[in-house]
């Protein structure tokens, strides 16, 4: 854990962006795995403003982790209304029985079943579009171009 100044240029981020070198503060936190780990995995949830007694209960309770592999991490609430998934290639995820998430090309996504809401991004900022399957219906989603590419698009389901 530490927080260090750190220098860095948005445009390595958001090639959308003009170069503009910035120096700030920055919180990083990682897991040392050693010089050489060969297919070690971990997983971590953070809880923003929770207490050390609270935490017992809420890892119970609250996430389940879907997957978590070099290809696609995801997790659910524990009644699945909520998915959330970074298909870091395309691919398919299974969150119940006869319950899939398909995209052809990698993004993030964010389904809740209980509104009917599908947020969708593309960090690459290179995708014109997705085509997405969620529960077998397919969804063609237009990604934003130029200034706009990589911002999050909203779907409703109904």
């Amino acid at each position: 854990l530490q927080v260090a100044t750190q220098k860095g240029d948005w445009k390595q981020l958001f090639t959308t962006q003009e170069s503009a070198p910035k120096s700030g503060k920055v919180f990083s936190l990682w897991f040392d795995h050693g010089k050489v780990p060969l297919e070690q995995d971990y997983a971590y949830i953070i809880y923003p403003h929770s207490k050390a007694s609270e935490m017992p209960q809420r890892v119970k309770s609250d996430i389940q982790i879907l997957s978590n592999n070099p290809g696609l991490q995801a997790v659910a609430c524990r009644d699945r209304s909520l998915i959330r998934a970074v298909f870091y290639e395309p691919g398919s995820l299974e969150w119940a029985k006869n319950k899939e998430l398909e995209t052809d090309t990698p993004c993030i996504i964010s389904l809740d079943q209980q509104g009917n809401v599908l947020l969708v991004a593309d960090p690459t900022q290179k995708a014109k579009q997705l085509c997405l399957k969620v529960e077998g219906k397919p969804i063609t989603v237009q990604l934003p171009t130029g200034g706009n590419a990589g911002n999050t698009v909203k779907v409703n389901m109904k």
